[in-house]
């Protein structure tokens, strides 16, 4: 696709579907590359001493700073469209690590997959986390059609 975004980052709930409409979102953008954070948490799991670890990895300021550098240097580096599907429900790590790229001139496009309120942690409502998608009423392959008519639009 013609004029994608640096970084197309899929946020909401665990289960909501994050990783499945990102791999079909990858599948239809020519260049396109998943980057999955949560293995930079799995191997802090396995690097850090259990007493200076926290209960989720994102509370860690080492996780944060890695996965913002890490995304930056590929951006740089030509490797985008980097697809991302990640939940950041801390407005607080999110301008951490979203806003930052963006204020470093990286082109990321936020979207926040919604469910109902079983799935839904309900902060991700908040407009900070625009653009919202109804991930409730429809399957993945929908949802990343979606998607990817926004990024065209």
């Amino acid at each position: 696709m013609q004029g994608a975004p640096d970084v197309i980052w899929l946020n909401g709930a665990f289960g909501v579907g994050k990783t499945s409409v990102a791999e079909l979102i990858v599948e239809q953008i020519d260049g396109a590359t998943l980057v999955d954070p949560e293995l930079v948490g799995g191997l802090f799991r396995l690097l850090v001493p259990s007493d200076g670890q926290a209960e989720d990895f994102q509370d860690m300021s080492l996780w944060r700073s890695l996965t913002r550098e890490a995304i930056g240097s590929l951006v740089s580096a030509g490797r985008g469209p980097l697809v991302i599907p990640m939940t950041l429900v801390r407005l607080d790590y999110f301008d951490e690590i979203v806003g930052a790229l963006r204020r470093n001139d990286v082109d990321l496009r936020h979207f926040t997959l919604l469910a109902s309120a079983e799935t839904c942690v309900a902060s991700l409502a908040d407009p900070r986390f625009a653009e919202h998608v109804d991930a409730d009423t429809r399957d993945a392959t929908s949802v990343a059609a979606a998607i990817v008519g926004c990024l065209a639009a």
